[in-house]
Parts: C-alpha cells; structure tokens; sequence
C-alpha cells in the first residue's frame, strides 16, 4: 500500500492524522465514506451490517470442489462488477501493514466489519464508471454520495516488466462540508523533524471555527481534497484540529506536495475559471519552442541594433541604448503584473523593437533635414524631435487601437499578443521621445559640439 498521508495541526508537539483527502471544483470534502476505506462497512452493504444478532455468517464457499481455473471463470462470470477492481481489506484497530489485498467474498454476510479501500486499473475506469451511471446500479448507491476516482495513479509492473496502471477510488458525500474559499495560503515545505515533504494549510476566521467542527466529527476517518472531480490527497484525521492551521504529512515527494499546495491554492480562487485555450505540449516540444522564440527575438534585436549603429553611427547607438531600455520596461511591467511571456508575446516584443526604432528613424531624419539647411546641433536636435513627433503619435495611436480590438475580441495566444503590443508601444513613446532627447541634451551640455548621424559632414554645434 501507499505511504499513509496525514493532516495535523501545524505544531511539531502535536500529533500528525494521516491524509487522503479530496476537493471538488476547487471545494475541500469532509467525507465519512472518503476512501471507504474509511468506513466500518463496504460500499456494498451500505453501511450497515448485513449479519443479525444471533445468526453466524454463512461462509459456504459455492465453488467447493472446482479447479482454481473453474472457480476463477465461474467468479468472474457470476460478479461482473466487483471484479473490475481490487478490494483491500484491514480489520478493526489493525496496523496499516494489516491489510489483505484483494479479498473477495461470496455473499453479503460474509463481509465483516473494518477498514476498506478500494483500487482499480486505469483502463478499466471507463467501463466501471459506465456502469455505476447506469439506473439500476445508482438507485442501490446512497443518493447522498459519489464515486471519484485518484488524481494520480500508481505504476506498478508485471514480472515480465510491463508497466500498469492503479487508481484509488472513493466513496464521497456529494455535497462538500466545506469550499476552498475559506483557505488563505497553503505552503510545500518540509518537516523539521523528518526532513519529509509536508504541505502547511491556514484558513480564515469562518473556515477555522468550520473545519474544527469538521476534523472533530471525523476522527479516524477521512477527508477527501477533489479539485475537478479527481481526489489529489485523502488524510485520515487523527484528532480535532482548531486554529485553522494544518499539516498534511505523507507525501512520497516533494513534487507531490507542491502539486498539493497547488490544487489547495487553486481550491481559494473566489472567481469563476473558464478554460479559453487548452493545449497539449510536450516538454521537449515546449522546451524547443522557447528556446527558438528566445533565439528569433535576439536575433532581430541585434540585426536592428547593427543597422542603426552602420547607419546613424553615434546616434545609432543612443537609439539602441533606448530600445534595450524599452525592452526592459516591457518586462518590468509585466513582471509586476505577474504577466506570463508566452510565444506570442514574445513576437510582440520582436515587433515593438521594430516600431522604437522606427521612430528613431523618423526623428534622426528629420534632424538630418535641419542640418542639411545649416542650423546648429543643438537647433537641429529640437526641431527634429518637434516636427516628428506627430507622425509618430499618429502611428503608435493607430498600432494601439489595433492592439485594443485584437485584445477584446481575441482569445488565448492573440490577447498575449496584443497586451505585450500595446505595453510595448507605451514604453516606446517614452523611451524613443524622452530617453533619445535626453541621451542628445547629456552629450552637448558636457561639451560635445559633434554627434554623427551618418550625415556626409561634420556639423558643429
């Protein structure tokens, strides 16, 4: 069996509870039938004890005499269900290394009481699934409870070395006893004690004064955390938990908590997720495609960079000091937004690198123009700057309402697009505008009286 996880209170002097627990659509589950390993009964017999008072089991086995090959066939044949998946049974108060994998009864007075738990192959899960959707089959099954299945299987292999997968499955009360609203933070870290990975939950004032109600009512049984109808953890609580802080112990490793850490933090999301874009990569896939959108945006950079220190010499190199300034504003912004820079917008920066340069050029233009007429640099500089600074505001304002329309009716990859887009033409205005005219007003008034913008003469200030 797996390492048995536990929830605590968040205290080395206290006690640990084992944990196995579920959140559904982002809700955390107080469920008695929880892994109905949980229960003192099956799901079989509903929770109660099929043998009256007085009355011995019967323990007749129908397939006395028969071949283990006959008796197997003539099992299978006469219990489709039950044999789709793997029973565990532990008796009462037994030690966790008690259990009796895969037992199987005859009938229902043969079931005693005690800690059940239940496993299934992964492929199968279909097929029984159908099953309990069928009428007759849900009509038997308590209307107050669902059946879901582990987030995560276990791989186990065959002696010849083919690998199979086993999912847990669990009994649970339909309604949640408590949502993933009331959780404030939810931290994987690692026990001081132990050195194993441990996940350390807080809950608000409201979910504090719930969940020692919840913890108190269930102890010795289990707590289910389902986020999207998979159970990700099940910890059996060992005692009653106040104060909202709690341990979850028993994690296999620490990827394993962080994931848990995650579908708790998932479970406090107060507005509603809706699924714009879903795809399927591959790590190497995604890794591949990083590095060569990494890869196409310096090398663009570094073209551009080239060609405005080959053409514009000297002013070419304040105006790609402006453009790495821009570049760097970007990713300031939307680091302090908590932005993801996908591959889209990874081609919006390539795109604003072109547009601050291109305004770089109409403005070194310009001033190229008043030099040629004979006015000073420093004349030269400001009436460049003047007279293309409307061309510019008038195309940065048509490129951003672009961005706005593909933002607002866009979705997924083109709103990354259009909101790097739109950032990036912001930070152009001022770093093309201000920073470039700064650079200039720096150089003359500690004295230069030349700056080359590639022009065929030398010009004085």
């Amino acid at each position: 069996m797996k390492k048995e996880k536990q929830i605590s209170k968040n205290n080395q002097n206290l006690p640990s509870i084992p944990s196995d627990t579920s959140i559904k659509e982002k809700q955390l589950v107080s469920a008695d039938t929880s892994k109905t390993e949980s229960s003192d009964t099956t799901l079989a017999t509903k929770g109660t004890d099929t043998t009256k008072a007085g009355e011995k089991a019967d323990t007749t086995d129908p397939y006395k005499g028969l071949s283990q090959e006959e008796k197997s066939r003539r099992y299978l044949e006469d219990h489709p269900f039950t044999t789709l998946f793997i029973t565990n049974y532990m008796p009462p108060n037994g030690e966790r290394t008690q259990y009796q994998r895969d037992v199987r009864f005859y009938n229902a007075s043969q079931v005693p009481k005690g800690e059940y738990s239940f496993e299934i192959f992964q492929d199968v899960w279909n097929k029984f699934e159908a099953i309990l959707k069928r009428k007759e089959v849900r009509a038997l099954l308590p209307y107050d409870v669902e059946i879901l299945p582990g987030a995560k299987p276990e791989i186990i292999k065959d002696n010849k070395g083919k690998e199979y997968k086993i999912l847990s499955f669990y009994g649970l009360k339909r309604d949640p006893e408590l949502t993933g609203e009331v959780i404030t933070d939810a931290v994987a870290t690692y026990d001081p004690t132990t050195n194993q990975p441990i996940v350390t939950m807080s809950m608000n004032s409201d979910g504090a004064e719930r969940w020692a109600k919840i913890t108190g009512a269930n102890i010795k049984k289990r707590i289910a955390i389902v986020l999207d109808n998979l159970v990700y953890s099940a910890p059996v609580v060992q005692q009653k938990i106040v104060g909202g802080n709690s341990q979850i112990t028993g994690m296999s490793s620490p990827e394993e908590a962080k994931l848990l850490k995650i579908v708790l933090k998932a479970g406090a999301l107060k507005a509603p997720v809706q699924i714009v874009e879903e795809r399927i990569v591959g790590p190497s896939l995604g890794e591949d495609s990083i590095q060569k959108g990494i890869q196409s945006l310096l090398l663009a950079a570094l073209l551009v960079l080239l060609f405005m220190v080959a053409y514009y010499s000297v002013a070419g190199l304040y105006a790609n000091i402006a453009v790495l300034i821009n570049v760097l504003l970007i990713v300031g912004i939307m680091a302090a937004f908590q932005g993801t820079l996908s591959l889209p917008g990874i081609a919006g920066i390539i795109l604003t690198v072109g547009m601050a340069v291109d305004a770089n050029v109409l403005i070194y233009e310009r001033i190229r123009e008043e030099l040629e007429k004979g006015r000073s640099m420093k004349s030269a500089i400001d009436e460049g700057f003047s007279k293309a600074l409307s061309a510019i505001l008038d195309s940065n304002i048509t490129t951003f309402i672009t961005g706005l329309i593909l933002y607002f009716f866009g979705t997924g990859p083109i709103q990354g697009f259009a909101m790097t887009l739109m950032i990036g033409i912001i930070t152009t205005l001022f770093t093309a505008i201000l920073i470039s005219k700064a650079l200039f007003q720096i150089t003359l008034n500690m004295g230069a009286t030349n700056i080359s913008f590639g022009q065929p003469k030398s010009v004085k200030a």
